[in-house]
């Protein structure tokens, strides 16, 4: 579900709560129980919604260290959307997979 940052919280600081967040619940969860983190570089369902400062990495950090995958769905922010090639690349992300299937299989390339 969506998140909002509280009043007078920077980005950062909302990245960080974030990022404590989904620590908190792969521990709740067990971190042997989750194979991978599916995110979209930019959110795509209910409007464009680019991410607060910090917060790829804070949660790049998080995954790291449980050793959870990293998919980047790529299908709306792929393809030079975003400046550069992929979103990922706009954002320092280091995905372990990429999901693009949506613009290779509408003839984007």
């Amino acid at each position: 579900h969506w998140r909002e940052a509280l009043p007078n919280e920077s980005e950062a600081e909302f990245s960080s709560r974030l990022a404590d967040d989904l620590e908190k619940l792969i521990l709740a969860e067990g971190p042997e129980t989750i194979a991978a983190f599916f995110g979209e570089p930019i959110m795509g369902a209910g409007g464009v919604i680019v991410p607060p400062a910090g917060y790829w990495e804070k949660i790049q950090a998080v995954l790291s260290k449980y050793d959870i995958l990293l998919v980047a769905d790529e299908v709306i922010c792929g393809f030079g959307r975003t400046g550069e090639m992929f979103g990922s690349q706009t954002f320092g992300i280091r995905p372990d997979i990429m999901v693009l299937s949506k613009q290779i299989s509408s003839s984007y390339l």
